[in-house]
Formats: C-alpha cells, structure tokens, sequence
C-alpha cells in the first residue's frame, strides 16, 4: 500500500470534524488552529504541530489529534504519528476513524500487518458497513489468514450476493491453497455475474497451467477488445499472444504481437516489439525480425538493436541493408572501441561477401591495436586474398600468429595459402602444426591427408588420416573424393572408381570430383 494513501483521508475527516473541536466556539482557539493550517499550507509543518500540541494540552478533541497526527506524517516524523495515535485511541478507543488511521500508518509505516489486522477487527466489530470487512479481509489474505479470509468473505457474500469481485477474491484464495476444483468454481461465477477481468485471468491461467490451451485462448478472446480501456483490452491480448507461444503457434502469436506493437507507443511498443523480434527469430523468418530490430533501433537509437538488426539482414542475405545497419551503429558511438571493433569487423564480411576487399579494409585498418584479436587477422588477410596478393595474406597472418601461436583457424588458414602458391614444405609444416593442437579436427586430417596425395608422398599415412576424417563425417563429399584420390595414387583403380562415384552422387555439380573422375577413368582405360 502507499503510504500517502491515507492523507485524503485525513482531509476529509478534517473538513468533516472540524465543528467538533471542543473550544469551537472560543475565537482565540479557532484562530490558533486557523493558523495552524494556513502554517502547513506553506509547508511549515513544525511549526503547525507545535501549535496542534498546545491545543491538545486544554483540548481533548479528534480532529484535533488528526490534524496533529497528519502534520507529524508530512513532516516525516512518523515514530512521533505512531505515538500520538496510540495516544489518541487511549482517550477515544472506540472511534473508528482513529482506529482506521492506525491501521493504514501500521501496515504503511511500520510494516506490521498484524496490528493493522487487530485494527481492522476491532473496527468490523463495532461497524457493519461492509468496506471495513473489505479491508480486514484483504489483510487477512496478506497474513496468509486463509481460513479466516474465507469466513469474512462468506460474510461480505450474505450481504450482497451478486457482487462478482468476492467470487474472484474466493477463488484467489483457493488458488492459493492448491484447491483448483473450488477455484474454477468461484472464478467462473464471478465471470457469470459481471464479466470479471481478474477472474478471467486467472482461469485461463488455470487453463495454460493445466495444458487447456485452447480453452484458455478461447475464454480470453471472449473478452478481447470489450473493455473501454485501451490498457485492459492490450493486456488481455499480450495474454493470449503468450499462450499461443507457449502452444508453439507461433503464426498466431507473431500475429497478436504485430496488432498490439501497431496500436502501442512508447515503452509498451519497445517491450513488444522485443518480444515480436524474438519469436521471429525462433521461427526462422530473419528478415522480418531484422526489420522490427531497425524499428526497435529506429524509436530507440541504441547502438544494440542497430547492430542485431544488422546481424538479422546479413543472415538474410540483405547485405545492402546489413551495411546499412552497421554503419549506423559505427555512427552512434564510435568512441566505444569493443564496439566498434566488433562492428567494424562485420562490415568487413559484409564487404567481402560482395567482393569489395577495398572497402572492407578501411573499416579494418581503423580498429584499434588493443581489438586487433585473430579475428582481425583472419579478416584482414581475406581482404588480401581476394585481391591475390597470398604474400600479403601470408605477412598478416604469420603477424597474426606470433600473438596467437595456438591458433589453429590461422594456422589452418596459412596453410591452405601456401598450398596456393604451391609452397608444400610450409604448408605441411602449418597443418601439422594445427593437427598437434587439435588431433581430432577432420577438416585438418583430411587437408593433410589430400595434401599428401597430391604431392604422392606418404600414402599410407594419408589413408589413415581421411579415413579418420570419414569416421566423423562418413557422408561428406570432399572426404570420400580425397580418399578416391589417395587409391588413384596407390593405383589402386577399382577402389578409386568406387569412391569416386559414391562422391559424385553427394555432390553431382562439383568440379573438382569430375575432373579426378575423368583422372580415374583415364587411367583405368589405360589399364586395360
């Protein structure tokens, strides 16, 4: 509850008790209160109290001790609230607005629900106007009072049967207690008698919690859009949004989301375009969330969104709107060097995916020495490969190498390029390198293994190497060619022949294979 809650109370009762205060009729009395609310009204509350005080010492009086007590509360002395009200209810025990006032300063101040229920009580004892049973019940409930909650709701039922709220507050309760049965009972007659939301809520919250999802959407679709107010009709429809989720229909739930990110503004849109963002990710439609990211980073302007909705559209091979979005995060904080290191270097792949190495460079060249992790390498030196310039490559990676000397993903790289240029001594020695750091690497086995093939050197160990490469990836065309290509250098022809075309028939279009097929075939002919 908040703790200014209580003060149009105070108001009220001052305005309504102020005839009461003894001496009344005694003009310097009237005065000297006068001067006490005109004191408060400029914020002098000190001063007001002082003059409550003096009047209090000749004046036994209610509202004067309500006056009192409401200044001491807007003077943040809270310890000396508490004191006068006790003191207060020690000359009038019985009178219910005091007794309500300790209640409300107790549960608010003091954090004691349990005086405040005492409170409540005392207050239900001496009133039957239902809102006090209200109010003792919702502390009850606070408490965990739940017999006792239950008693005063039965109550406050026998006085106005048709009043839905205390069917709902019952099957709160019920809910609470694990008693599900009693709770759909009580929820669905005070849906029965006036519709009510909290109630609908919670039995489709019942429904989801039970695996009646269908259910669930179709209780709150019945209520969807029935209420005036706009907030109440969004939060039924986030509802139903989650449970299509949570039932894995998805076109259903990116369909409630794209209505209610249509029909909100600002931190409500964010958190559902958020939400609209994730759940088109999760079901594969990345360039329609990489467009709700750009409109997230469009509202918000922050770096992130920018930057996911860049990944989004180069994933979708929408590299000029990849570019787009990365060079709109480069331009919001590029004094932020992590950053601008990680989108620089994304730009680089965006560059190079379209062939233009020139481009991808520049953002490269700018990262700061402290970014330049093998990443930047690897980057850098692609630039330089797709310009054919291998010596260049080879300088930035063999640069690259002496900070990362564990690096396999540079060593693997440095000695695929001096295959290239036809260096087999280093390109040997590099793959090797990479194999003792990860013995396991197919990729690694198979390179060294084909290498060996080709150059006709060390043939044995060659099988041996891609047939470990096919034990972890039986089915792949490239493994399969090189140890047709291995045969074929151990002239044994038949096998080749085998293999060969079991990697065609994985992959029917590649050239590489073709041509070693036609090598196999030809000296097969010549064979014979």
């Amino acid at each position: 509850m908040n703790k200014y809650f209580i003060l149009p109370f105070f108001i009220t009762v001052l305005l309504l008790q102020f005839n009461n205060i003894i001496y009344a009729n005694s003009i310097s009395n009237i005065e000297k209160y006068s001067e006490a609310k005109t004191l408060a009204a400029k914020g002098d509350y000190l001063q007001a109290i002082n003059i409550i005080s003096e009047l209090l010492k000749n004046s036994k009086s209610t509202a004067l001790y309500e006056s009192l007590i409401f200044y001491q509360i807007k003077a943040n002395l809270i310890n000396d609230a508490l004191i006068s009200i006790n003191n207060a209810l020690d000359e009038f025990p019985n009178d219910i607005n005091l007794l309500l006032l300790k209640a409300q300063l107790y549960q608010s101040w003091k954090n004691d629900p349990d005086t405040a229920y005492n409170c409540y009580k005392k207050i239900v004892e001496i009133s039957d106007d239902p809102q006090y049973l209200v109010y003792l019940f919702g502390t009850a409930q606070n408490l965990k009072k739940y017999d006792e909650a239950l008693k005063i709701l039965s109550t406050l039922i026998s006085k106005n049967p048709d009043y839905a709220p205390y069917y709902s507050y019952r099957g709160n309760i019920y809910y609470k207690q694990n008693k599900i049965k009693q709770a759909i009972k009580e929820y669905k007659k005070a849906i029965e008698l006036g519709d009510d939301l909290i109630a609908t809520l919670a039995l489709a919250e019942i429904y989801v919690n039970t695996n009646k999802n269908k259910e669930a959407i179709q209780l709150l679709e019945g209520i969807s859009g029935k209420y005036q107010s706009i907030e109440t009709n969004n939060i039924i429809e986030e509802n139903i949004g989650q449970i299509y989720l949570k039932d894995h229909n998805y076109t259903k739930a990116i369909m409630v989301y794209k209505n209610l990110a249509d029909k909100l503004q600002g931190k409500a849109k964010f958190q559902i375009l958020q939400v609209l963002g994730n759940i088109l990710v999760e079901n594969g439609q990345t360039l329609e969330a990489a467009k709700v990211f750009e409109e997230l980073a469009t509202i918000t302007n922050d770096i992130k969104q920018y930057f996911i909705s860049a990944q989004l559209y180069e994933y979708s091979s929408k590299l000029d709107k990849a570019e787009d979005m990365y060079l709109k995060t480069l331009s919001i904080r590029s004094d932020i060097t992590a950053d601008f290191a990680v989108a620089s270097k994304r730009l680089a792949v965006v560059y190079l995916l379209q062939n233009k190495p020139d481009k991808a460079l520049i953002y490269i060249n700018n990262i700061d020495p402290i970014e330049q992790d093998i990443d930047y390498f690897l980057l850098k030196a692609e630039c330089y490969t797709i310009k054919k310039d291998y010596k260049e490559s080879i300088k930035i990676l063999e640069s690259g190498l002496k900070d990362n000397p564990t690096s396999t993903q540079i060593l693997y790289y440095l000695a695929s390029l001096y295959e290239e240029i036809k260096d087999s001594k280093q390109s040997i020695y590099y793959i090797k390198q990479a194999i003792e750091i990860e013995p396991d690497n197919h990729n690694f086995q198979n390179f060294l293994g084909y290498l060996y093939a080709n150059l006709n050197q060390n043939l044995d160990e060659a099988l041996i190497l891609i047939k470990k490469a096919l034990d972890q990836e039986p089915l792949n065309p490239a493994y399969i060619d090189s140890l047709a290509w291995v045969y074929y250098k151990k002239k044994d022809y038949k096998k080749a022949f085998k293999y060969i075309n079991e990697a065609l028939e994985l992959a029917p279009e590649e050239p590489e294979i073709i041509q070693h097929k036609n090598e196999i075939e030809k000296a097969m002919n010549k064979k014979r």
